[in-house]
């Protein structure tokens, strides 16, 4: 039962992080040429919005591992990306978001 946590957990999570980012985007004007995870991920980068998309993009195939498979040996390298490289990354954006709302 805790896996299919971690699972729901991590996908829930990365479809409001590439969303929050996608719309704070456009509110801020930019154009978005297309609507995708990856699309966005590397616009982001482009624009300056985040330094790191190469964690993005593995989360991006992480997310769609978890989602495709049963494989418990894989299920564990996800787990440990998420404690080792997703959550420090996502919560650094999310105190980057929080101040520059709180200074906009």
């Amino acid at each position: 039962m805790q896996d299919i946590r971690w699972k729901q957990r991590f996908e829930y999570t990365f479809e409001l992080a590439w969303k929050v980012l996608k719309d704070k985007m456009e509110n801020d004007g930019i154009i978005l040429d297309q609507i995708s995870p990856k699309a966005v991920i590397r616009q982001a980068f482009a624009a300056k919005y985040i330094n790191n998309p190469d964690t993005w993009l593995k989360m991006i195939g992480d997310r769609y591992l978890m989602s495709h498979t049963y494989d418990f040996i894989k299920f564990e390298a996800v787990i440990q990306s998420i404690a080792a490289d997703y959550l420090p990354m996502l919560e650094e954006w999310h105190l980057q978001l929080l101040t520059e709302i709180m200074y906009a």
